[in-house]
């Protein structure tokens, strides 16, 4: 039998609305925490291990997704709010990764309008949509192959008690009879016929709140337990996916609760994140983490790295913001976007799929505004409001919004987290048409205001007031905030895949465009002389990383030349997972080589000439004579080395004859970081470490500051250079 992973995410289920959790105190607040039972979850709970202080980082389906399948916080993977943004080009998915390693990739679920239009199906290779007879039949069929199946599955979400894909006939009468009561002890006449849209009607007619909804949500998670979740589970069981041997989850994505400060009694989710609906259950199980109650802090973002930790696949830890379940982890990261409708449509997911936003309509012509980051510890959870990070972190006064009415938007948006009424948003603009303000002067204003004065970050002390009913306001200057630089300041610097953002102005992008554009005349050139007789060395640096970024990016996506790379065994760990997460992100093969016979004799760096001419330099000319090729790209640059100070774009090579091809010959090192920020360019985490130049780990150190690019590497070997060149180094 291969091997099964499984994750199924049950939409909005409370944490406290399974029954092997006991600590309801919501539930308990409103008096039915006895109402709460859910065999089959529970039985998989007892075989498993659970984790009872689990958050998510969103309020809603779409980013809390994006999280679970990379393992980033939203502000690293780019799909922040609801909807209308895609991951980020530059993550790599779960299902991406496991497919390259041979795993049949399925992807199961009863709204694929919340995965498709954002790339949060990217790498699955089957797709069954509200079809669980299906989706059994081909696992079933498929017991002898390693699977990685993912279930979203809809039932506990809004409408509550109906089914999507009901496993019998009239699973949903139970829906229609409590549409059917609330209406009637309302005295409110529904004339909606389609099941979505008449709880909408419902909704808008009644108040949705904990007093109208809880009961029939709780009902609504008790059916669903009993039957498609019981129906699902005793199939799965039956072809392996619940072995103890497997890898799987049982969680959702977010609650539904509490959503608004101002008015505790309302019911929903998608608002601010109060612990009713960011605290989600998850239950997990791999061969090698001991079946325990976790009671320590997890976050939704830590399966992803806890997965390919059980497979023994690698990938930069670096550039992760989950961790392994098993670790001990600090705190956890949640924050909240707000959107404008799309157009003059709401978002409705519905039997009429006119209303759905197509994925060739999503945009960035909207608006959009971050309200709130939380940071949860043990016993606390800081509510953070207006402190500008990046992801979305721009220049007030330099003018990168152009239109008027767009920079005064943005200031509503990023000052007073709010939209703009259009009252207030003519007066400003006419003021700054009849040049009574200026930029800068509404800037001052808006600062200063009142409304803006009135915004405070708070906390809640959750060791006296777990129901998150005293929020204590705080200064940013106030000792409680000296925490922000500890949580969200790191979670900023390490925004390594998405976060960091180019800030020079259009000269200097222009600039960096043409000498972009330069490099891929000379890789396009490369081609046309030699075609696929041509390699490109990766070594996972930064220059080699630009330089086969722009390989792709001349050729539109695809790398048509053979890619190298020489594996000293002596290289960082986190180099080496950084290459593995490449060759996957961008869809390469790699041909890699050692010299294994030098390997059983030589002492790493203890002679530096020896090493590196047998290590690198012999290993090297022999992979390039045994493929033929008469060609290879490097990403040398001329200032970083005397050595390479008088190196031209096509420079003649002996044993084996061959050219080495230098697009990025006339880059310097502030290039090529501008141009990563710029495009988004991934790179390896070490770089923010304080490295700046990277050898193999015995002759790299970190930079020391005020020092030069190279000043980390070995100056015993930086001072052989130049023989090093001659006898066919880089």
């Amino acid at each position: 039998m291969g091997k099964k992973i499984l994750i199924i995410t049950v939409d909005a289920l409370r944490y406290d609305c399974v029954s092997y959790n006991p600590d309801r105190p919501m539930l308990e607040r409103s008096g039915v925490s006895s109402m709460v039972n859910t065999p089959a979850i529970d039985e998989i709970a007892y075989n498993s291990s659970v984790f009872t202080n689990c958050f998510s980082t969103n309020t809603y389906t779409t980013a809390a997704h994006a999280s679970l399948f990379t393992g980033l916080y939203p502000p690293n993977h780019g799909l922040r709010p609801f909807f209308y943004k895609k991951l980020s080009d530059n993550c790599i998915t779960l299902a991406e990764i496991l497919r390259k390693n041979g795993f049949k990739t399925i992807f199961s679920g009863d709204f694929p309008e919340l995965f498709e239009p954002f790339g949060l199906t990217r790498g699955f290779s089957r797709r069954f949509v509200r079809d669980d007879k299906g989706l059994l039949e081909m696992l079933s069929d498929s017991k002898d192959s390693d699977v990685f199946c993912f279930m979203h599955l809809f039932d506990v979400h809004e409408p509550y008690l109906y089914c999507e894909c009901p496993p019998s006939e009239n699973y949903n009468g139970d829906y229609y009879e409590f549409l059917k009561n609330t209406a009637l002890s309302h005295n409110i006449a529904l004339t909606e016929t389609e099941p979505h849209k008449a709880f909408n009607a419902l909704k808008k007619a009644v108040s949705p709140t904990g007093s109208v909804f809880l009961v029939p949500y709780i009902k609504g998670v008790n059916k669903f337990d009993g039957g498609r979740f019981k129906y699902l589970y005793d199939n799965l069981k039956e072809i392996g996916f619940f072995d103890k041997d497997s890898i799987y989850a049982v969680l959702s994505d977010h609650g539904e609760g509490r959503v608004s400060l101002e008015n505790q009694d309302i019911f929903n989710h998608a608002g601010a994140l109060f612990d009713e609906v960011i605290r989600i259950p998850l239950i997990f199980n791999s061969p090698g983490l001991k079946k325990n109650k976790y009671e320590g802090l997890a976050s939704i973002a830590d399966i992803f790295p806890t997965i390919l930790n059980a497979l023994k696949i690698g990938f930069p830890r670096a550039e992760l913001d989950g961790i392994d379940l098993s670790e001990n982890r600090e705190f956890c990261y949640s924050e909240l976007f707000y959107i404008k409708q799309y157009g003059d449509k709401s978002i409705e997911l519905s039997g009429d799929s006119s209303n759905r936003p197509k994925a060739e309509n999503l945009t960035d012509n909207f608006e959009y505004l971050l309200n709130q980051r939380a940071v949860r510890t043990n016993n606390k959870k800081y509510i953070f409001k207006h402190i500008d990070l990046n992801g979305i972190k721009e220049d007030y006064l330099a003018g990168k919004k152009t239109g008027d009415e767009e920079y005064v938007k943005w200031l509503y948006r990023s000052l007073l987290l709010r939209f703009a009424d259009e009252e207030g948003l003519n007066s400003k603009l006419s003021r700054l048409k009849a040049k009574e303000t200026t930029r800068l002067g509404l800037y001052n204003e808006f600062i200063s205001s009142e409304e803006r004065n009135n915004i405070k970050n708070y906390y809640y002390d959750l060791s006296g007031d777990p129901l998150e009913k005293k929020p204590v306001n705080f200064d940013m200057n106030f000792k409680e905030a000296l925490n922000y630089e500890k949580y969200l300041g790191n979670l900023e610097r390490n925004a390594t895949v998405t976060g960091n953002i180019y800030t020079g102005g259009k000269a200097e992008k222009e600039f960096l465009d043409s000498k972009a554009g330069f490099s891929m005349e000379i890789i396009k050139e490369a081609f046309n002389r030699f075609g696929k007789d041509a390699g490109v060395g990766f070594t996972g640096g930064k220059d080699s990383t630009v330089l086969l970024y722009l390989v792709k990016k001349a050729f539109g996506g695809k790398i048509p030349f053979r890619v190298i790379n020489i594996d000293t065994s002596a290289d960082f760990k986190e180099i080496r997972e950084f290459i593995d997460k490449i060759k996957i992100l961008w869809d390469f093969d790699l041909i890699v080589r050692q010299n294994t016979e030098k390997l059983r004799i030589i002492k790493i760096a203890e002679n530096k000439e020896e090493c590196c001419l047998n290590l690198k330099t012999e290993p090297l000319k022999k992979l390039i004579a045994e493929l033929k090729l008469n060609a290879l790209l490097t990403g040398v640059r001329r200032d970083e080395d005397a050595a390479r100070a008088n190196e031209t774009y096509f420079s003649a090579r002996n044993d084996p004859g061959h050219f080495r091809v230098h697009p990025l010959l006339h880059f310097s090192e502030k290039d090529v970081w501008d141009l990563i920020k710029s495009e988004n360019i991934p790179y390896c985490g070490l770089y923010n470490e304080g490295y700046r130049s990277l050898d193999c780990k015995p002759c790299t150190e970190k930079t020391e500051k005020g020092e030069g690019e190279r000043s980390g590497r070995s100056k015993e070997k930086e001072a052989l250079m130049e023989r090093l060149r001659d006898l066919g180094y880089f």
